[in-house]
Order: structure tokens, then sequence, then C-alpha cells
């Protein structure tokens, strides 16, 4: 029985996403708020460069007819993920009352960036689905 690397992608892929739902109860264990940090910013590089490499794949292969929408649904995940990050890691100075006006607004746009980013993943992997593989 040969060892095919497209299908070990799935059961790796499961794997990582357990862990990251459990890496952040692990990495709050850490006691340095700065090594903290530069973990979160590891592992949210890590995850930038498998949504990258995915749409490099996707340039390459040119597996489904829906391949242009596929790319134009990868380049909406990138930048909403990019954003997700950047209000993540956002920090405002809490002084006045006006400040708490900026900060749910920067709760909502999270929240918005992070639905875009989940609606894309979801229409990317329909894009993907084998009624739309090239024979």
């Amino acid at each position: 029985m040969k060892f095919n690397k497209a299908y070990s992608i799935y059961p790796v892929g499961i794997i990582l996403l357990i862990l990251l739902l459990f890496l952040t109860n692990i990495v709050d264990l850490i006691p340095s708020e700065e090594i903290k940090h530069v973990v979160y910013i590891i592992l949210e590089l890590l995850v930038l460069a498998l949504i990258i490499f995915e749409t490099y794949q996707d340039i390459r292969k040119k597996q489904f007819t829906t391949n242009i929408y596929i790319i134009l649904v990868d380049i909406i995940a990138i930048i909403s993920f990019v954003s997700v990050v950047y209000i993540g890691f956002k920090s405002y100075n809490m002084t006045n009352i006006i400040n708490i006006e900026i900060l749910l607004q920067n709760k909502i746009n999270g929240i918005t960036a992070s639905i875009f980013f989940f609606c894309a993943i979801l229409l990317q992997s329909y894009l993907k689905s084998k009624k739309f593989k090239i024979k």
C-alpha cells in the first residue's frame, strides 16, 4: 500500500484544529505577557502562511471550473484574517468615556471580520466540491 500525501493533510488539519482550540488555554498558563504575545504572533503567522500556501496551490493547480472564484474567495479570506489579527492586537488608552465607544466599534469590526473569514472558508469549500472538479 502506497502512502498518499493528499490523504494525510486531513488528519494533520484536524490535529492542528484541536491544538488551536486548546492552545489558548495552554498559552494562558505562561506568566509573561511578552511571551504570550510572541506565541500568539507566531501562531497567527503560521495560520496566515497556511492560507497563503493554499491560495498558491489553488492558483497553480487549476483543478476546478470555479478557479477564478476560489482565488477571489482566498483573497477575501486573507484580507479578513489579517484584519481580525490587526483588530485583535490593537490596544486603546481607556482614560475617558469616549474611548468606550471606540472599544465597542473595535469589537463590532472584529466580529464582522471574523464572520467574513468564516463565510469565505465556507464558500471556498463549496466551490471546491466535486461537482466543480475538472474531469
